[in-house]
């Protein structure tokens, strides 16, 4: 079968594309040369991109954690200089091959006046204080760049295809901090819904969940993963989102959950819709719940970013299951991550 043929419209297509092309070569240019009516974003994301280009010269990023990698290879025609970080002693070089400075070390080589710097952190509290830093340092306002608070547009992720029915039941995989359970209740709207079952093995996530999600009616939170399969697996996490299942010790703070096929845990309940955003793990996820998919046909939106494999493998493991599914695609962000698959 040919995922191609399946997908229902013409951003779908050019998504796809990209995905596969990516996939194959691992050039970020497939995914962030799409033009920006593929990509549904935020409006604060595309200030900052509009503002990432009215640049005319050399750019300082402050932050050489992941997002500044991201910003390098996300935006490689602009001209980078250098990344600052104040946990820099001496001076080093990057995996891009630019230096790593720290503040000091930054003003005593460039001065003030230089380049433009653009903050790569996303926790607003923290970007303020390096806002601070600088201006304190000799920076003028006007030559500093925040990133938004996220890359991606977390307001229409996972709802912006599908129009809601009465009597809609939600499966949430990977509920993180229980954002998708709220918006998936304001996208009933008046229609109501019946249920919401959120699952989150993440302790530190599943507790936040608990709390937040209280309040809202006729939603259960469970401290499970989802898989293929009922049992105890490794997992690698501290409350962050790319929290995740493992195969090996070797992944950090690796602690044991338990995961549930959804096939049996949902046993006798009616899905209407099934999101997942679970790390890498949608594959043996989706053939847990392939029961459910076969006989019911929830609407479905799911990740198919975190694995390079997962743009072939997903597609067709449900055109497997049920070949009346159309499918869509949708990009929410200026980096390679959060590409959602929904099909219907």
């Amino acid at each position: 079968m040919q995922v191609y043929d399946y997908l229902t419209d013409d951003i779908s297509r050019k998504i796809y594309l990209a995905r596969v092309n990516f996939s194959v070569t691992g050039e970020w240019d497939y995914i962030t040369k799409l033009p920006m009516e593929y990509r549904n974003l935020s409006a604060d994301i595309i200030e900052f991109h509009r503002k990432m280009y009215d640049v005319k010269g050399k750019i300082a990023i402050f932050g050489a954690g992941g997002n500044g990698s991201s910003l390098i290879r996300g935006f490689k025609e602009l001209e980078f200089i250098c990344l600052i970080d104040n946990y820099c002693k001496n001076v080093r070089e990057a995996w891009s091959g630019l230096p790593i400075y720290s503040f000091d070390q930054y003003l005593s080589h460039f001065g003030t006046d230089y380049a433009k710097i653009v903050i790569s952190i996303f926790d607003r509290e923290q970007c303020a204080k390096v806002v601070k830093q600088l201006i304190d340092g000799g920076i003028k306002k006007q030559d500093i760049i925040c990133i938004p608070r996220d890359w991606r547009n977390n307001f229409s992720q996972y709802f912006d295809v599908f129009t809601p029915h009465a009597n809609e039941s939600f499966v949430d995989c990977g509920c993180y901090d229980g954002g998708s359970a709220f918006r998936f209740a304001s996208w009933c709207g008046h229609l109501g819904y019946q249920k919401i079952w959120s699952f989150e093995p993440d302790k530190n996530s599943y507790n936040l969940c608990k709390k937040t999600l209280s309040v809202l009616d006729k939603c259960n939170v469970y401290p499970y993963g989802v898989s293929s399969h009922n049992g105890a697996v490794l997992f690698c996490g501290d409350g962050k989102e790319d929290s995740r299942i493992v195969r090996n010790m070797s992944s950090g703070n690796v602690t044991e959950v338990q995961v549930v096929a959804l096939d049996s845990f949902l046993k006798n309940e009616v899905v209407s819709f099934i999101k997942m955003d679970v790390e890498g793990e949608e594959y043996e996820a989706l053939k847990g719940a392939a029961r459910i998919i076969e006989e019911q046909k929830p609407k479905l939106a799911i990740s198919v970013y975190h694995k390079n494999e997962d743009i072939f493998l997903i597609p067709q493991l449900l055109l497997e299951l049920r070949k009346d599914y159309k499918f869509y695609l949708r990009h929410y962000s200026l980096v390679t991550n959060e590409t959602v698959l929904y099909a219907e």
